[in-house]
């Protein structure tokens, strides 16, 4: 019986013991995950299962997300402003580049915003931004969303994982 209880103990003890070590950063931590292959290149056009949703929401973000508590934060746009009595939303984007060192523009969020409002057999989230009336790149760093009516969950709508920008399979989310 204590024997048993070592061998459980010991592989626990041996992570926290890695875990508190000096509060230093070691760098990059690599985490395998054992799944099927998933095909991001285009998730709004073919929207990923809850598990692969999770896998897309650590890889990828969109204009907002949300912190540990279920707030709304910034993600690729640094701040907003909400217009018209909530029906206008521009998203001023960070100063992001992909992993090839191009920078990431409001014309490139438009594209994923407005294929995401397309309705098809796949977009299971196209109803819920059925009140979306125009996106536009008012800039290449500003991003417009005019919606018909006032929506007060809409942010928390543009946080959701199946509105991450992933573009020709890279996307900007804490992990890689």
């Amino acid at each position: 019986m204590i024997r048993q209880r070592v061998s459980i103990l010991a592989p626990l003890l041996a992570v926290l013991a890695v875990a508190c070590a000096d509060g230093e950063d070691a760098g990059a931590l690599r985490v395998d995950m054992l799944a099927e292959p998933t095909d991001f290149s285009n998730p709004i056009a073919a929207l990923p299962s809850p598990a692969d949703a999770l896998l897309l929401e650590a890889t990828a973000q969109g204009l907002v997300r949300l912190d540990g508590e279920g707030q709304i934060e910034p993600a690729l746009a640094q701040r907003w402003i909400v217009l018209d009595e909530g029906q206008t939303y521009v998203f001023r984007l960070n100063d992001l580049t992909w992993d090839d060192g191009t920078a990431v523009t409001a014309r490139q969020v438009v594209q994923q915003l407005r294929a995401a409002s397309r309705v098809n057999r796949n977009n299971r989230i196209a109803a819920l931004l059925a009140d979306i009336e125009t996106v536009n790149a008012v800039t290449p760093w500003v991003v417009e969303i005019n919606l018909t009516r006032p929506r007060l969950d809409f942010l928390q709508l543009l946080a959701t994982p199946d509105l991450a920008i992933f573009i020709e399979g890279a996307g900007l989310g804490p992990y890689e």
